[in-house]
């Protein structure tokens, strides 16, 4: 019997990596938005950290949570053996 690999599972640390560098994307975009619309960089700058704050632990929780559903998920064995046999 050829042994079989199991597939990475991913660890919440990486989901929390995940989370800030994508929301530091949108903090930028959400600054330069409030900064244009009300002509204050300070307070786009306000709207914005308070926006990803919230945008952060939203975006984990529903990281964590997916990660429970197995529908929508293929399965497959993938075997150490090169070759075929």
């Amino acid at each position: 019997m050829k042994p079989v690999l199991a597939f990475p599972v991913e660890l919440r640390r990486r989901s929390v990596v995940k989370a800030m560098t994508w929301r530091v994307a949108g903090t930028l975009g959400t600054c330069l938005v409030g900064w244009w619309i009300t002509g204050s960089f300070r307070i786009g700058l306000s709207i914005s950290l308070i926006d990803s704050a919230i945008k952060i632990i939203a975006f984990y929780f529903h990281e964590r949570a997916w990660h429970r559903v197995a529908w929508g998920l293929a399965h497959q064995e993938q075997s150490t053996a090169q070759g075929g046999g």
